[in-house]
């Protein structure tokens, strides 16, 4: 169980880090390399912006949750795709499954703050599933 809640906690903590520097400070102007193409801050790799209101989770599910999260932490884990995801990877992986940076963070603000206090660890599972089959 304790195991548990520390990978919670842990991929929380790397959403947190990931993304919360976005949420706290102004959007910088300064161009971010996606691999493709140039795009300036808080604009999605496929040049859309993000117009995401605050709490807006846009077509965010849980699946689709526990996908970015395991492709978060298999990533972040491995050095050869690290540099990759923290240089744009990150916002273009979002960009493809139709999501903004601000609708990401508003989900996982709602699983954190979700009533029912077993949900965060069920999708903690499925996370430390997705993570296994990534593995493989």
């Amino acid at each position: 169980m304790h195991k548990k809640i520390f990978g919670t906690v842990f991929i929380l903590a790397i959403v947190l880090v990931l993304t919360g520097a976005s949420c706290t400070k102004k959007e910088s102007t300064a161009p971010i390399t996606t691999g493709e193409k140039n795009v300036t801050g808080g604009i999605p790799a496929t040049g859309q912006t993000d117009t995401a209101k605050e709490g807006d989770i846009g077509k965010m599910n849980d699946d689709l949750y526990v996908e970015i999260q395991a492709q978060m932490s298999y990533r972040v884990s491995r050095d050869d795709l690290y540099a990759d995801w923290a240089s744009g990877g990150y916002l273009k992986f979002l960009a493809s499954q139709g999501v903004t940076e601000k609708q990401f963070v508003a989900y996982s603000e709602k699983i954190i703050n979700d009533p029912n206090s077993y949900r965060p660890l069920e999708i903690m599972e499925k996370i430390e599933k997705r993570v296994e089959e990534l593995q493989k």
